[in-house]
């Protein structure tokens, strides 16, 4: 077999496979949920380079009242007394959203500011003093 024959041969293997997925048949559509599933989760990850970044997150713990606390610190790109969009991420699923508002001192000096989510007690109990970088993650957009 020549390259173009094997190209043919792969590239109608793929047309069938990707067809199979597209139409429920199995192992195929789970196939193609787990690729779909990839591509959206490192689509998420991707900063988008023309918008700004207003501010970073720098750590999430549990607080004392049951809530998980989100330290965020405003960057140079922040306007006061601007809502933004803080959203909480429990292992790549959006899980809670809520606001921060920075004012001029706050960003003139990057003031950290805890923005708070509820907690249940039992998550309380499970989370509390432990590393939670592979749990939760947060943005500000």
């Amino acid at each position: 077999m020549n390259k173009k024959s094997v190209l043919g041969l792969v590239t109608a293997a793929v047309v069938i496979v990707l067809f199979l997925s597209y139409a429920g048949i199995q192992p195929f559509a789970t196939y193609k949920d787990n690729v779909v599933s990839f591509v959206n989760q490192k689509a998420t990850n991707i900063p988008n380079p023309l918008s700004k970044q207003v501010a970073t997150v720098h750590d999430i713990f549990v607080g004392f009242t049951l809530s998980l606390c989100v330290e965020v610190q405003p960057t140079n790109q922040a306007q006061a007394n601007i809502p933004y969009k803080v959203q909480l991420f429990e292992k790549g699923n959006l899980r809670a959203t809520s606001t921060v508002i920075f004012n001029q001192p706050q960003i003139n000096v990057g003031d950290m500011v805890l923005v708070y989510f509820p907690l249940s007690r039992d998550e309380v109990n499970a989370y509390n003093g432990r590393d939670l970088s592979n749990v939760f993650s947060a943005k500000v957009s």
